[in-house]
Order: structure tokens, then sequence, then C-alpha cells
């Protein structure tokens, strides 16, 4: 998988989700939250914000939990639109954000952050990530 988020400090311990066993993770990776306590890899707009992977969780390791930061600044990249400074962020496709503009993004618990610095698109910034 490719643009994985890069921890830069860490603001809140890590907690523990539900994964599926057979299914590999990369570390970094912006996690989805599905019901019951369960992550998967982000590969669409619109999903819930599930964390991000703290390790590498290798596919049929036996493992089906994973831990997940919600707090910390992380470097993230941008769907491809760009974003500001200040602005909310939400899920946009495998391990990409993009501005959350829209009410519903916000209401469903899509926000990722707030972006401390501009990006344009296709590049990465910094993002405070945590319930915002």
């Amino acid at each position: 998988m490719a643009n994985e988020a890069t921890l830069v400090q860490e603001t809140g311990l890590p907690i523990t989700l539900l994964c599926a066993n057979a299914t590999g993770i990369e570390k970094g990776t912006v996690m989805q939250l599905t019901s019951p306590r369960t992550v998967t890899a982000s590969s669409a707009d619109n999903q819930t914000f599930g964390g991000i992977a703290k390790q590498e969780k290798v596919a049929s390791d036996g493992q089906t939990e994973c831990a997940v930061y919600f707090e910390g600044v992380f470097i993230l990249t941008d769907s491809g639109a760009g974003f500001s400074a200040g602005e909310f962020l939400k899920i946009a496709g495998a391990n990409t954000v993009a501005t959350a503009d829209d009410a519903g993004a916000q209401g469903a618990n899509e926000t990722v952050g707030m972006a401390l610095e501009d990006a344009g698109a296709g590049e990465t910034a910094h993002v405070l990530v945590g319930r915002c």
C-alpha cells in the first residue's frame, strides 16, 4: 500500500481494536471503523475514521487485534484537491484525506483531524489527528 501516515508527535496512547486475522495491515495505515470495535484499511470516501495503525499486522499471523492511534500529529497525504491550515479533514480514499467540507462528514464522525499546514494536490502535510 502507499501513502501511509507517518507519526511525528504522539499526543495520546494507541488503543486496541479488532481486525481480521487474514488481513495484512501496514504500519501507518489510515483505518476505518466498523461494528463491533473492528478496523479495516481505509479505501474510499465517506468512511468512519478508525485511527492509524501503530504497527504492521502480518496476514494470517493469528492476531485478531490491532493497535491504532486516535490522537497525534501525523504526516498525511492529500487526495488531490489540496487543503489549507485549520481545515478539518476526512478520509478520502486509501490512506488519503480531503477537506471535510460537508456537514455529513463531521456529523458521521468521518473527521480525521485538522490540517496544521497547507497542502497542494497530492502533497503531504502535518495533521493534528483527533476528535476535533
